[in-house]
C-alpha cells in the first residue's frame, strides 16, 4: 500500500494533499447548501435542486473546455484558475451572508472543483508511465478525497452553519496557501504538452466516435445520479421532517461513508482483486442496489437502518469510485489525456439530475417511491456497464479478425 508511494514524483504529492485540501473544503459547504438555502432563505425543494443542478452544470461545461485547453497550453494555468475562482467565491460571504452571495459560492465552488479535479487526473496520467504505480496514485487520490469527505462534514455541521464568517475567511486563507504551492510548484512545467493537439470540437468528435467510453460514462451518470441523491435528496429529506437530530445525522452519514471508504479501500479491493474487473464492477451495482431497498425500508428515525445502508453503500462505492479513472486513462490516447478527463466529467450529469429527479420523487411520491426508482436504476447501469465492456471487448479482439 504505502510503498507505491515511494515511486511517485513530487508532483503527485501535490496533487494528493490538494485533493485532500479541496474535498474537505468542499464537503464542508456543497452538502449543506440544501440546508443552508431552506433555513436561511425558506427555498422549496425543486427550487434548490435547480440551483444546485445548475451549478453542477456549469462544473461539467467548464471541466470539458479546460480539459482540452490543458492539453494545449499545460496544467498549471487551468489549476491555477480553479483555484482562484474558488478563493474569490468565498470573499463575499466573508462580509455578508446573503442570497445571491452564496449563489456566487455554490457557482464558484462547483466550477473551480471542476476545473482543478480535471488537472489533477491529467498531472497523475502525465507524471507516470509505470500503469500498476499509475494505478495505485489513482487510489490514493481517491483515498485522500474520502479522508476530505469524512472530516469535512463534521467541520461542515460545527462551523459552516452556525459560524459562516469565520469559516469563510479560514477557508479563503487556505485556497490562497496552496495557490501559491502551485504556482511554483508547476512553475517549471512546459507551456506546450507533447505530441498533436486538437480543437475542442476536434477533441469532441474523436471521443463521441470511442463507443466503449460513451458507454461507460451513460453507465457512471446513472451511478452518480443514485449516488447524489445521498448529497442533495437525503439532506433535504431530513431538513423537512423539523427534527434537528436528523440534521446532526445527515454528517455523520456522510462522514460514515467517507470514514468506510478510508478505513476499508485498500483491504477491499485486495479481497475482491481475486475476481475479475467487470465481476468486481457487477458486485459493486448490486451493493448499491441492496443500498437503496434498505433507504426505502428504513423507518425515519430507525439509526441503525440508515447506518446499515450507508455502510453498504460505501463498500458499492470502493469498487464503482476506484476503478473509473483506471478505465478511463486507459481508453485515452496520450495526446488526448486531459480531453478524455475532462470530457469524463460528464458522468457528474448524474448531479445535475440528482437533485431534481430526487427532489422531484421526493415531494411528489415520498421517500419509499424515490428509493424504489433508484433501485431500478441500478439494473439499468448493470446493463450499460455490461454492453460498454462488451464492446470493448470486441474492439481489442477487432485486429486479430
Amino acid at each position: 500500500m504505502f510503498s507505491s508511494l515511494k515511486h511517485m514524483p513530487s508532483s503527485i504529492y501535490i496533487v494528493l494533499f490538494g485533493s485532500l485540501a479541496t474535498r474537505t473544503i468542499y464537503f464542508m459547504l456543497w452538502p449543506f447548501m440544501a440546508i443552508i438555502f431552506y433555513q436561511k432563505f425558506d427555498l422549496s425543494i425543486i427550487m434548490t435542486g435547480t440551483i444546485l443542478g445548475i451549478a453542477t452544470l456549469l462544473s461539467i461545461t467548464f471541466s470539458v473546455y479546460s480539459g482540452n485547453l490543458s492539453d494545449k497550453i499545460g496544467r498549471r494555468p487551468i489549476l491555477i484558475t480553479g483555484l482562484l475562482i474558488v478563493f474569490f467565491s468565498f470573499i463575499p460571504l466573508i462580509f455578508l451572508q446573503s442570497f445571491p452571495f452564496y449563489l456566487v459560492l455554490s457557482v464558484g465552488v462547483s466550477i473551480g472543483k471542476g476545473l482543478i479535479e480535471t488537472v489533477f487526473k491529467a498531472i497523475i496520467s502525465d507524471g507516470i508511465q509505470d500503469a500498476e504505480i499509475k494505478k495505485q496514485a489513482f487510489y490514493w487520490q481517491y483515498f485522500c478525497i474520502n479522508i476530505g469527505g469524512a472530516v469535512g462534514p463534521l467541520l461542515g455541521v460545527s462551523f459552516t452553519l452556525y459560524f459562516p464568517r469565520i469559516t469563510f475567511t479560514v477557508l479563503a486563507i487556505i485556497y490562497l496557501i496552496y495557490l501559491v504551492i502551485c504556482f511554483r510548484a508547476f512553475n517549471q512545467e512546459r507551456k506546450k504538452l507533447s505530441g498533436d493537439h486538437y480543437s475542442l470540437i476536434r477533441s469532441l468528435s474523436i471521443i463521441k466516435k470511442d463507443s466503449s467510453f460513451m458507454l461507460l460514462i451513460i453507465a457512471y451518470i446513472i451511478i452518480i445520479l443514485v449516488f447524489g441523491q445521498l448529497d442533495s435528496t437525503l439532506a433535504q429529506y431530513f431538513s423537512r421532517e423539523n427534527i434537528p437530530a436528523l440534521v446532526n445525522l445527515f454528517s455523520y452519514l456522510i462522514a460514515i461513508n467517507c470514514t468506510v471508504v478510508v478505513l476499508f479501500q485498500f483491504p477491499f479491493l485486495k479481497f475482491v482483486s481475486k475476481f475479475s474487473d467487470n465481476v468486481q464492477v457487477y458486485l459493486g451495482i448490486i451493493l448499491l442496489a441492496i443500498a437503496q431497498i434498505i433507504f426505502s425500508l428504513t423507518p425515519t428515525l430507525f439509526y441503525l437502518g440508515w447506518i446499515a445502508g450507508i455502510i453498504v453503500l460505501s463498500f458499492g462505492e470502493i469498487i464503482l469510485f476506484s476503478v473509473v479513472n483506471v478505465q478511463i486513462d486507459k481508453l485515452a490516447p496520450d495526446n488526448l489525456k486531459g480531453a478524455y478527463f475532462g470530457a469524463s466529467s460528464m458522468y457528474m450529469l448524474g448531479l445535475v439530475l440528482a437533485p431534481y429527479i430526487g427532489g422531484v420523487l421526493l415531494q411528489l411520491s415520498g421517500r419509499t417511491m424515490l428509493y424504489s426508482v433508484m433501485t431500478l436504476m441500478c439494473f439499468v447501469i448493470f446493463v450499460a456497464y455490461k454492453w460498454a465492456m462488451t464492446h470493448h471487448d470486441r474492439h481489442l479482439r477487432a485486429p486479430s479478425t
